[in-house]
């Protein structure tokens, strides 16, 4: 997490794409967004093209490219050729374009349809909203769960039907996307949520994360 803090520090300040031409001196470029969200860019793209294929399309890569210049798009075509897979829209959204999401979220739990609600709004201005897959962890009854979602829309409902109210819902648990988080309380059906803390440090992204029951605004359904 200390790579995404540091990087969420700088874009509070400023915003660029990670390949950018444009700045007054070169150093400028040599900042949290080449070297820490540079980072977690490639943390996203092992997660999304699995284990095997990420390594996989590194190795053509780096035979390919030994000793010589490389560029975004050789990565690309190594990816593609390795997996099959064209990831250009990956590399225009994380790459070459700047920004990353500000997710506000709520959790809703129905009692009597026993169906939970994770509820996930896209707040940052940007032509069009980010996509990536994460994954959902709940603990019901003592047992852990998980559950795999994609977002790829301004705003979200994902339901969940469960044994039981949940104990713990956690968004992204692997810390796998590039976001900003604010937590909403966790409610039952119905009633308005209370807002938690904007992300911002580690403990305030972990917080953004998890909403555990038990606490004023939670709701008490089972």
């Amino acid at each position: 997490l200390g790579d995404l803090d540091a990087y969420l520090g700088e874009a509070g300040t400023y915003q660029r794409a990670i390949f950018c031409r444009q700045y007054e001196l070169p150093i400028d470029l040599f900042d949290r967004h080449l070297y820490e969200k540079g980072g977690r860019v490639l943390h996203m793209l092992r997660h999304e093209l699995g284990e095997d294929d990420f390594w996989r399309a590194l190795r053509l890569y780096g035979e390919r490219h030994a000793r010589g210049s490389v560029e975004t798009r050789d990565l690309i075509r190594a990816i593609e050729e390795a997996t099959g897979r064209n990831l250009d829209w990956f590399f225009d959204q994380w790459v070459d374009s700047p920004g990353h999401p500000e997710l506000e979220g709520a959790w809703e739990w129905d009692a009597d349809k026993k169906v939970g609600t994770l509820r996930l709004e896209q707040k940052q201005c940007s032509d069009r909203p980010h996509r990536f897959t994460t994954r959902v962890c709940f603990e019901v009854e003592g047992e852990q769960q998980e559950k795999t979602v994609e977002v790829d829309q301004r705003s979200h409902a994902f339901e969940f039907p469960l044994a039981a109210r949940p104990s713990q819902v956690i968004f992204d648990p692997g810390d796998v996307a590039e976001e900003a988080a604010r937590a909403v309380g966790a409610t039952t059906a119905g009633r308005a949520p209370g807002r938690g803390p904007r992300a911002g440090s580690a403990r305030t992204r972990r917080l953004a994360r998890a909403w555990r029951g038990g606490g004023p605004g939670h709701g008490t359904g089972s």
